[in-house]
């Protein structure tokens, strides 16, 4: 794979975009001081609509016919539902944003149920609300620690699987808790083995950032700092571990951070980004092949990176760092020919 190109989606010198997310050729961009949300079709390379919005907020969430806004700090989230002209507007099943008990401390995931009638909502106090866009339907909580462990249970990451049945909570300790929607109950929990003595590869007890599933819902990818882990939902077990990657310079050797993986919807291409120094970077990998990687792209200084989309085919690539959102079109072609 070769990225041929590099272009802005926003040239607003004053966009302060903070989160994005994209459905097929679409994405939506939450930009936190106007306060508002961009829908741009990368197809066309057009804006087609701006939502403004009552209040900042720092996720959004897209699929075809649904849009969700949510303030993860108060845990408001606003929904709209696409109109029979293609434009999104306000659900009408609630006037007022859904909010969560006040006793929760932080929304840390958002995920919209493939039937598009539920959104999923996992916390930092390790509780995962299943709502209808006007209310809470119900809600699953982590089990309790063992008895020698005082610290609970912290969600830090989430994800849902295509099918739309299972759930996955990670843990600020690095496990990842599969809940079952249809039981309503939980039904596996990974743990990665503990670091080795040499600092091989593995993460056990490491804070996840980020989870996703593959597209066909047979591997899911967690994320933490030093490394993404690759699971085998099939056979319940840990199949690859790659590291973070490493900057050289005259003088030193330093490991990124890992801030999130993706998977695009063809299944065949795993992308994760990382920071180092404030130097942003994308790693592509091939599924199965998971120590070789296909395509590095550094892109420059920019913060974190807090969100990236795969286009149809992988196509192309879309990323959201430093406030803004960059397009890079995308050549498959192996490395080695």
């Amino acid at each position: 794979m070769v990225v041929s190109g590099k272009e802005s989606i926003l040239d607003d010198s004053k966009a302060d975009v903070v989160h994005m997310d994209g459905s097929h050729d679409t994405v939506a961009m939450l930009n936190k001081t106007t306060p508002e949300i961009t829908i741009y079709d990368c197809k066309e390379k057009q804006r087609v609509q701006t939502i403004p919005l009552s209040k900042p907020c720092d996720v959004v969430r897209l699929t075809k016919h649904t849009l969700v806004a949510v303030a993860t700090s108060s845990g408001a989230v606003y929904c709209f539902k696409r109109n029979d002209k293609g434009q999104f507007v306000a659900d009408k099943t609630n006037d007022a944003p859904l909010v969560l008990p006040k006793d929760e401390m932080q929304i840390v995931h958002v995920a919209i149920h493939p039937c598009e009638q539920y959104i999923l909502l996992s916390t930092k106090s390790g509780r995962v609300y299943v709502c209808s866009f006007a209310s809470i339907v119900t809600y699953f909580e982590a089990p309790a620690p063992a008895a020698d462990d005082d610290s609970g249970v912290e969600y830090t990451a989430g994800a849902l699987h295509p099918d739309g049945l299972i759930y996955a909570a990670g843990t600020s300790k690095g496990e990842v808790h599969l809940w079952d929607l249809n039981n309503q109950s939980l039904g596996v929990t990974f743990t990665p083995p503990p670091a080795t003595a040499d600092g091989g590869s593995s993460s056990g007890g490491s804070r996840l950032k980020c989870l996703t599933f593959s597209e066909n819902g047979y591997h899911l990818f967690a994320a933490t700092n030093q490394n993404v882990q690759v699971w085998d939902l099939r056979k319940a077990t840990l199949v690859s571990t790659f590291p973070a990657a490493t900057t050289t310079t005259t003088t030193q050797q330093t490991s990124s951070a890992i801030d999130m993986v993706v998977g695009d919807a063809s299944g065949k291409y795993i992308c994760y980004g990382s920071n180092s120094n404030n130097n942003v970077s994308l790693e592509m990998i091939k599924t199965k092949d998971w120590n070789r990687v296909i395509h590095s792209l550094s892109l420059g200084d920019g913060g974190v990176l807090n969100a990236m989309h795969w286009g149809p085919n992988a196509k192309y690539m879309v990323s959201c760092h430093g406030g803004h959102v960059f397009l890079y079109t995308c050549r498959v072609v192996d490395m080695e020919e």
